[in-house]
């Protein structure tokens, strides 16, 4: 073997051989982690994390990972969580749940529960206390095994908490008291009064008590009377978690992170470091670790006393990636809340990238992404738009002369930058995101949902507005919504020169002259929601709000349902790219399928009338550090050869543009790169070859 041989070694790597077929293969890849976490608990060095619509997570890494364990939980809303022993208890919207064998599998425990939306949960022993919205507290002395109404009972109760044979319940009237396990109640309005109590944390006669707005209260006599801790360095008096750890108190804001007090609520200190949102609904603590459950951004993770935070959301499928773009070797998502987050060509692993952007939800919640060359910009909430140059990075803001309102779509336009806003028309940057201004001349709708072009036409999608176009870089607008009967447009897309338009609630309509006119598209299409469309040469995709996603293989006149695998329905997102088709969805994360899984033609070793390989990738060693690629064309085609690292970015662009047939090599000099597998990606118009190559020092 000469010395090239020995240093690059390359083998085949067919995604998918010939053999077409329309049954899809979704699988859900690990991410963007992260989402809405409602409560956490902690059973030794297991940690178990409740979500707003995925229901439960387990880690037993201390965060490192997650998985779903929701066997037998019925219902994907939990809002409470309780430990007792080794016993599980979960409060969702449709009663309460428990688990003996570490969340492996679920049981429904609601005999005698009359309100069913759980609130609140607290355990010891065989007893569960379970808080309603509604009906009061509920008592179980059995374990879970039946419940009985037990006073409170015209309240919403929020939070329980159990010190020896004491019970505190916060309420929207304030905190009520049973000395008897839960028994009976009396109100403990002394020094607190009827204001919201939506979080209580109890040691011995020392409870803490946090309000809705008027900050934290403390009682040193278990409730007998209550007095406002001092405020010092308290800058959020909507306190929504509260923990004890030691001597130390913890406390979670609605808006302002996670304080800690040292001297029992004199003084408090704001320690937000790392932590990915400000919204902090829940805690819990296992060792010398302390976990912290926020809104929209997961679980965060101290092990120096909350001095310094980290996003802990591998595998913790509870976002919504409402946006996803290609660049280079890596997939981005735009989520709500979570912000950025990037995977390499699987999709199989996902991290955050959002250095720069604000920790305020608004500065998270990511409504659109754009890519243009080397940049990538991202709209957010009620922040405006965020640029990187570095394969995300960093950010930094791009948002001069936009309005503080929701970027709900970005596109490129030749050089510039298209922003649409929501209730302030379009906008305008030439400089790359350096300045930006409004282009509305026309616009009868200025809440701008969704674009997309078509040459030098662009299309604009308005809530309730329906379509409009320019032909003059959105100097002016013109109405066209001829024929299109539903004018609440989701989204638009262009494949060849078929314009798609897709609405909440009409379906899809097809326009093949620029938008003059549209027909209804929807034969086969069994969900009338659409939106997100993407397309693999000629096959086109749609993604619906229930019904998975859709292919048409017949420029969008007929579809066909192409969901196996794919048990989330919700489908906000679509992307193309490496051969796969990557579908977002509602509080499922980002799932993936291969294309010729779709019915998608991708490359392979099929020979033609010759007898000969349609495509082959090999390396001749023509000299020392450089793999040769070769590769036969039977006809001629708009080809791209391009090398992706193990990171998933683009290492090298060997060939781009139409090519006749034949046959033809192309040369990648490796003496620049590390050692490591290294992936060669062929598009050759429609079609897609991939094949892994080993470098080897």
């Amino acid at each position: 073997m000469d010395k090239f041989m020995r240093q690059v070694a390359l083998w085949f790597g067919l995604l998918a051989m010939c053999t077409v077929s329309v049954n899809a293969q979704w699988v859900q890849t690990n991410g963007p982690g992260g989402g809405d976490i409602t409560a956490l608990a902690a059973i030794g060095s297991d940690i178990f994390a409740a979500t707003n619509g995925s229901g439960v997570f387990l880690s037993t890494n201390g965060g490192t990972s997650w998985t779903a364990v929701n066997t037998g939980l019925a219902i994907s809303v939990v809002n409470a969580l309780a430990v007792s022993g080794t016993t599980l208890y979960a409060g969702t919207t449709g009663g309460v749940f428990m688990s003996t064998n570490n969340g492996a599998s679920w049981t429904s425990v609601v005999t005698g529960l009359t309100d069913k939306d759980i609130l609140s949960l607290a355990a010891t022993g065989t007893t569960v206390l379970a808080g309603t919205s509604g009906g009061g507290v509920f008592l179980s002395t059995t374990s879970g095994t039946s419940w009985a109404p037990v006073g409170v009972s015209t309240t919403s109760v929020y939070s329980l908490a159990i010190s020896g044979s004491t019970v505190y319940a916060g309420t929207n009237q304030g905190v009520y008291l049973s000395t008897n396990g839960g028994a009976s109640w009396g109100a403990t309005a002394a020094g607190l009064g009827s204001i919201t109590v939506i979080s209580l944390a109890a040691s011995g006669s020392t409870v803490f008590a946090g309000t809705s707005g008027s900050g934290i209260f403390l009682s040193t006599n278990s409730g007998g009377t209550w007095n406002a801790t001092a405020d010092s360095g308290l800058t959020d008096f909507d306190i929504q978690a509260l923990a004890l750890s030691g001597s130390d108190i913890f406390a979670g804001g609605f808006s302002g992170g996670v304080f800690l007090s040292t001297n029992s609520g004199t003084s408090w200190t704001q320690l937000n470091a790392g932590l990915t949102n400000l919204s902090v609904q829940a805690f819990a603590v296992s060792g010398s670790s302390m976990y912290a459950g926020t809104q929209s951004g997961g679980v965060c993770l101290s092990t120096n006393n909350g001095t310094a935070w980290k996003a802990v959301n591998t595998g913790l499928l509870n976002t919504n990636p409402q946006t996803m773009v290609i660049s280079g070797g890596n997939i981005f998502a735009g989520t709500n809340g979570g912000g950025v987050s990037l995977a390499t060509i699987t999709g199989a692993s996902w991290s955050a990238v959002d250095s720069g952007f604000p920790v305020a939800f608004n500065a998270r919640y990511i409504y659109s992404l754009a890519v243009n060359g080397s940049a990538i910009f991202a709209g957010t909430l009620a922040n405006g738009v965020y640029l990187s140059t570095n394969n995300g990075t960093s950010w930094s803001a791009a948002g001069s002369g936009l309005p503080t309102a929701g970027i709900l779509a970005l596109a490129v336009s030749g050089g510039s930058i298209l922003a649409g806003t929501n209730g302030y028309g379009v906008y305008l940057s030439s400089n790359n995101g350096g300045s930006w201004k409004a282009i509305d001349s026309g616009l009868a709708n200025l809440y701008i949902r969704t674009f997309a072009m078509h040459g030098s036409t662009i299309f604009a999608g308005a809530l309730s507005g329906g379509v409009f176009v320019s032909t003059n870089n959105g100097t002016t607008w013109t109405t066209a919504n001829t024929g299109l009967t539903d004018s609440n447009v989701q989204v638009l897309f262009v494949n060849g020169s078929t314009v798609y338009a897709g609405t909440n609630g009409g379906g899809i309509f097809l326009s093949t002259n620029n938008g003059a006119s549209w027909s209804a598209a929807n034969t086969g299409l069994t969900n009338p929601d659409i939106s997100c469309f993407a397309a693999s040469g000629s096959t086109v995709f749609a993604g619906t709000e229930g019904g998975g996603v859709f292919v048409s293989t017949t420029n969008g006149s007929s579809w066909k349902a192409i969901n196996a695998g794919l048990t989330n329905p919700y489908v906000l997102s679509l992307a193309e790219g490496f051969g796969y088709l990557y579908a977002g969805t509602y509080l499922g994360g980002a799932w993936r399928a291969l294309l010729s899984g779709l019915g998608v033609g991708v490359l392979d070793n099929k020979r033609d009338a010759s007898n000969r390989e349609v495509l082959t990738v090999a390396s001749r060693g023509l000299a020392d550090h450089a793999a040769t690629i070769d590769f036969y064309l039977p006809r001629s085609e708009a080809v791209t050869v391009a090398v992706f690292d193990p990171a998933g970015r683009e290492v090298a662009s060997l060939a781009a543009g139409p090519l006749a047939g034949g046959d033809h090599r192309t040369v990648w000099n490796t003496r620049e790169v590390a050692a490591g597998v290294y992936m060669v990606r062929l598009r050759a118009g429609e079609q897609i070859y991939t094949q892994s190559l080993t470098v080897l020092r």
